[in-house]
């Protein structure tokens, strides 16, 4: 039943896969007009673009930039489903690494100090992973089981088939202390809202937003090395690696502070830091965020510390 059920869209996986690059772009491009068009979260992304943008690029260009935001959610949809017809080989030749890059991944794995790669939600980043992984680099990608049986089964099978391994949340830092030991590349995804006790205020792109914490907490028992990377979308279809250098862990060592509160401050810190360089992978290519995510619901009170580039 499952696979009756999946064959819809298995069959346009592999018709996507099929056509030539140009006119999947078009297709991608008028799938996301489309959207557009139907009101499908344009609210939501124009006043995030609003939020960031409201500054530095005058009305018609954020109309502009809204526009080109649409298109790239139409590619990055139909390249999820096209990715299910991709092979390994198909995988390996799509992300692209420069020597540069790949040099430094190759002396991380013969450390087998192991790292946390810091990511966004940019471009194909189901692609990014798994090329990654593809290259026989030990991978752990963080992420949250999906709801539905079959969706979660087929996602699973294409991250298998490069030997990308799943941390599902639930005791995350534990397990991810675990593969850091083994030497493992723990991908992160860190752009996202966080809600409740899980999340902490820190400015993104100077507006308040509730982010991950526990990742300091982690940096600082395990001295792991914290390493911010992604892949965009360029114009010939291919994707290329964006990898930027290691955030040093920021320490405080104000000794009129009590340890309670250096740490409150140490914590904040680096997590604000840690956005930050999610800010610059984001500029690489910003119309290929996922803009469509309610980013800014955190409370827009001022902050509780200032931040000062390390």
């Amino acid at each position: 039943m499952a696979k009756v059920l999946l064959l819809p869209l298995f069959m346009l996986s592999w018709c996507l896969y099929q056509l030539p690059y140009s006119w999947f772009l078009k297709l991608g491009k008028g799938f996301g007009r489309f959207l557009r068009l139907i009101g499908f979260r344009t609210r939501i992304v124009r006043n995030n673009i609003d939020l960031v943008f409201a500054k530095t690029m005058s009305e018609d260009e954020r109309e502009e930039f809204h526009k080109k935001v649409f298109e790239n959610v139409g590619i990055s949809f139909l390249e999820i489903v096209r990715n299910f017809s991709l092979s390994k080989e198909d995988i390996l030749k799509e992300l692209r690494i420069s020597p540069k890059d790949l040099a430094f991944l190759e002396d991380l794995r013969r450390s087998k100090e192991g790292a946390v790669f810091i990511s966004a939600h940019i471009g194909n980043w189901e692609l990014f992973a798994c090329g990654v992984s593809a290259r026989d680099f030990p991978v752990s990608v963080i992420a949250k089981k999906m709801s539905g049986g079959i969706s979660q089964a087929l996602v699973e099978s294409r991250r298998k088939e490069t030997a990308l391994k799943i941390i599902y949340t639930g005791g995350t830092l534990q397990k991810m202390a675990e593969d850091l030991g083994e030497g493992r590349f723990v991908g992160f995804m860190v752009d996202q809202h966080m809600p409740g006790k899980k999340g902490i205020r820190v400015n993104f792109f100077g507006v308040p937003a509730a982010s991950i914490r526990g990742l300091s907490k982690l940096a600082k028992e395990t001295q792991c090395k914290i390493i911010p990377m992604c892949a965009v979308r360029a114009d010939d279809g291919y994707h290329d690696i964006v990898l930027l250098p290691e955030l040093p862990y920021i320490h405080v060592t104000d000794s009129t502070l009590s340890a309670e509160a250096r740490w409150e401050k140490e914590e904040w810190l680096n997590t604000q830091n840690y956005q930050h360089a999610i800010e610059k992978l984001i500029m690489h290519a910003p119309e290929q965020w996922l803009w469509i995510h309610r980013r800014w619901k955190a409370k827009r009170d001022p902050l509780d510390f200032e931040f000062v580039l390390p």
